[in-house]
């Protein structure tokens, strides 16, 4: 009961900081701070290593789990494309902390795969 209950506290932390990390860019560009927006993206980066942790975590402990073989395989696939478009993500937001050709371009899929990852969690968060 325990596992189970790690998994799921592991689970729902990394969905709402991924939900919470993502809705921050845009909250922040409507606020009239003078410092620069990379300053107030911080809790956007810190939000987003969260998630990513906590996803793996419950990675861990979900294939560590006994009665696995009664999940759904559609919703396991769905879960494993995630964690990788988040590893995706965390890379992308690496590199767009600096400036580089093609910034605004990476912004853009940077935003495009987030977009992704909502549905694909949903999905396997019903099916699971």
């Amino acid at each position: 009961m325990t596992l189970f209950l790690w998994s799921m506290l592991s689970g729902w932390t990394a969905w709402f900081a991924l939900l919470r990390g993502a809705i921050m860019p845009f909250e922040k560009r409507r606020n009239s701070d003078a410092r620069p927006y990379i300053v107030h993206l911080q809790p956007h980066y810190w939000l987003s290593f969260l998630s990513l942790g906590a996803a793996v975590l419950h990675t861990k402990i979900a294939l560590d789990f006994p009665r696995l073989a009664g999940t759904d395989r559609t919703g396991l696939w769905l879960a494993a494309t995630a964690l990788l478009f988040m590893l995706l993500q965390t890379a992308m937001g690496f590199a767009l902390q600096y400036p580089f050709p093609g910034r605004r371009y990476a912004r853009k899929a940077h935003l495009g795969i987030c977009l992704a990852l909502v549905p694909l969690l949903i999905a396997h968060i019903a099916l699971n």
